[in-house]
């Protein structure tokens, strides 16, 4: 489950692409209900619960970070 932390982690700085949200959510569906492990559901059902209720906030970020970076590189191409 470090894949699906490592993936969080990028999305709450924004350093993620929105394409990532929905490949994310769909990992979790595949680990949800498919293993014998309970690990499995409790890791798979607190993201699939932040990405359907915070998905605006994380596309947010996602768009702000891509804006600064980009605001960055012209900076840097300028000088």
């Amino acid at each position: 489950m470090g894949w699906m932390w490592r993936v969080l982690t990028r999305m709450a700085d924004g350093r993620a692409q929105k394409r990532e949200i929905d490949m994310l959510f769909d990992v979790t569906k595949q680990i949800e209900g498919h293993t014998i492990c309970a690990f499995g559901d409790g890791a798979a059902w607190p993201v699939q619960g932040l990405l359907r209720h915070f998905r605006p906030e994380i596309e947010r970020r996602i768009d702000e970070y891509t804006r600064n970076a980009d605001r960055h590189a012209v900076q840097v191409a300028a000088e």
